[in-house]
């Protein structure tokens, strides 16, 4: 799907960014989980639901990933 994609490609320029504070370098990550309007709910409720079970999903499967 475009959006995981799109998504993706967001948390890939967030991890080639880290944080720097004074001295120090903080690598960044990112999770999400993607819901499809239509496909997966027709109403906010239950799409945050199944993004929300992705993210869970993501983060299992050892962070920084988008599972959509």
């Amino acid at each position: 799907q475009d959006c995981i994609k799109q998504v993706d490609a967001l948390r890939r320029r967030f991890v080639a960014s880290p944080l720097q504070v004074e001295d120090e370098t903080i690598p960044l990550t990112f999770s999400a989980g993607v819901s499809i309007y239509g496909d997966e709910g027709e109403d906010f409720d239950a799409l945050v639901k199944v993004a929300d079970q992705r993210l869970y999903q993501a983060k299992a499967q050892g962070r920084n990933c988008v599972i959509g």
